[in-house]
């Protein structure tokens, strides 16, 4: 009899104890996962701005902040840049074409349902 009061009363504290452990866990995940989801949300961020700056023509005055952003994009490239490739980027801008949008921010299709890109 004592043996079994003495398990039901370890069953019960371990019923407690998960009952508190549940909440601390699933807060200390989400605060993991948040970080995560921001971490993720800046490099975009970060490389949005890289390849802006590297869609303008290159000058002298702006030169730096072309390399910092070839250093951005090679950084969160799967494949790495050639050399001809880097020294291209150096010298000339991106074949960058942008999605025309209407007012409401819904993509303008084509007749045939492809997006409209600009020049």
């Amino acid at each position: 009899m004592k043996n079994r009061n003495l398990q039901k009363d370890n069953w019960e504290k371990a019923q407690i104890v998960g009952t508190l452990l549940i909440p601390v866990v699933i807060a200390i995940s989400g605060y993991f996962i948040n970080n995560t989801i921001r971490a993720k949300e800046i490099r975009l961020q970060y490389l949005e701005m890289a390849l802006n700056i590297l869609s303008e023509e290159p000058n002298k005055e702006t030169i730096g902040l072309r390399l910092w952003a070839i250093d951005v994009v090679e950084k969160h490239s799967i494949l790495q840049f050639s050399e001809e490739a880097l020294e291209e980027l150096k010298r000339s801008a991106l074949p960058f074409r942008k999605i025309l949008l209407d007012s409401k921010g819904k993509i303008i299709r084509d007749e045939k349902g492809q997006p409209i890109f600009t020049n």
